[in-house]
C-alpha cells in the first residue's frame, strides 16, 4: 500500500493574539497516564485504566517580539477563543494543496507560556512556548483535531533577534556571549471527582536569568557574595535583526528590553581554558518582585540606550 498523504508545519493562531509567524516546530503530547488492571493470578492485564490525562502542545517561533506580546512572562489565557495549530497538506508534487483540505488541532481552554528564552552569540533567537490545555467539564476532551479545513492567512517572517547589550546594576557587562531567561513559570494541572482532564491550572512562578560575558572583571565588582540589585535597573536587551539580514544599529527601534528592578545578582562561575578561547564569567540574576514593578519588565520595539 503506498503512501496517499503526507503533511508539514503550518500556522499558529494564538486566539485572542492572533497568528504568530516564524514557527519553526509545533506538536502535541496525549500526556495520558495508564494503570494496567492485573488480578486473580492472571498472566495478562484484563483493563488498562486511564485515570489522567495531562495534554500539552509545544511550539516555538523566531518572532520573539511576538511571542512576548502575546503570552509575557505569564501566560496568555486561552478561554473565549481558541488557539489552532494547522498542518499543512502537502500534495504528491511536494507543493502545498489548495482548499479546505488541511489539518489542525485546537484547544479551547488553557494557558500558552513561553518556557525560556536563549539567545547565543551568532545565533537568532528561538523562543520554545509550551500550552496547557484544560477540560471545561473534567470530562471533554481539551484538545481537538479538525480535518478538511482552510489555512489562515500567513504573513511573512522577516524579522529576528539575538543577543544585545546588558547592564548590571548600571554598569556595563561587556562581550556578552550567552543569555539565558527561565521565566520559571509552572502549571500545574489540578482535577478532582475521579475526572481523568485537569479543570483548573495552579501557578507559581520563579525566574532566573544566567548571562555568560568576557567581563571577567565584573567577579571583582560583585565579590564572591553576589549584591542585591540596586537602585538602577538591570538591563537585558535582545538585538534585532532587521529585514536585510543586518542587526539593527543601537539608536533604531526594534530591540527588545528586559529589566529587573529587584532581587539578587550572584557570580555563577569563571571559565578559563588553554587555547584561544578568552575567559569568561557567569552570572545569574534572581528577580523578586517588589510589591509595584512587574518581576521582569518586557519592552518591545525600543532602542539601546
Amino acid at each position: 500500500m503506498s503512501v496517499t498523504e503526507h503533511f508539514k508545519l503550518s500556522a499558529v493562531d494564538c486566539g485572542e493574539t492572533g497568528i504568530i509567524t516564524g514557527i519553526r516546530s509545533h506538536g502535541f503530547a496525549s500526556g495520558k497516564q495508564t494503570e494496567a488492571l492485573v488480578a486473580d493470578g492472571q498472566l495478562d492485564p484484563t483493563l488498562i485504566a486511564c485515570l489522567a490525562q495531562d495534554p500539552v502542545i509545544d511550539f516555538s517561533t523566531l518572532d520573539v517580539a511576538a511571542a512576548l506580546g502575546a503570552a509575557g512572562i505569564g501566560g496568555l489565557e486561552i478561554s473565549a477563543d481558541p488557539a489552532a495549530f494547522y498542518l499543512a497538506k502537502i500534495d504528491d508534487l511536494g507543493a502545498p494543496a489548495s482548499g479546505s483540505v488541511h489539518r489542525s488541532f485546537s484547544m479551547a481552554k488553557g494557558r500558552i507560556a513561553i518556557e525560556r528564552i536563549s539567545a547565543r552569540q551568532g545565533a537568532l533567537v528561538e523562543v520554545p512556548l509550551r500550552a496547557v490545555a484544560v477540560s471545561t467539564d473534567g470530562v471533554t476532551a481539551p484538545i481537538t483535531f479538525a480535518a478538511n479545513v482552510a489555512l489562515p492567512s500567513l504573513a511573512v517572517a522577516t524579522a529576528g533577534w539575538t543577543v544585545g547589550p546588558v547592564s548590571i546594576n548600571g554598569t556595563a557587562l561587556d562581550g556578552i556571549q550567552e543569555i539565558d531567561i527561565n521565566f520559571g513559570l509552572q502549571m500545574q494541572p489540578i482535577r478532582g471527582d475521579g475526572e481523568p482532564y485537569p479543570v483548573r491550572l495552579n501557578l507559581t512562578r520563579a525566574p532566573e536569568i544566567t548571562l555568560r560575558a568576557l567581563k571577567s572583571s565584573m567577579a571583582s565588582t560583585l565579590g564572591i557574595a553576589g549584591a542585591a540589585q540596586g537602585a538602577t535597573a538591570s538591563e537585558i536587551y535582545l538585538r534585532a535583526v532587521g529585514s536585510d539580514g543586518f542587526p539593527v544599529a543601537n539608536g533604531t527601534s526594534g530591540h527588545i528590553k528586559l529589566s529587573i528592578a529587584s532581587g539578587s545578582i550572584d557570580l555563577a562561575d569563571g571559565r578559563a581554558n588553554q587555547g584561544s578561547d578568552p575567559a569568561t564569567v557567569g552570572i545569574t540574576i534572581r528577580p523578586a518582585w517588589d510589591g509595584t514593578n512587574a518581576i521582569i519588565a518586557v519592552t518591545t520595539a525600543t532602542t539601546i540606550s
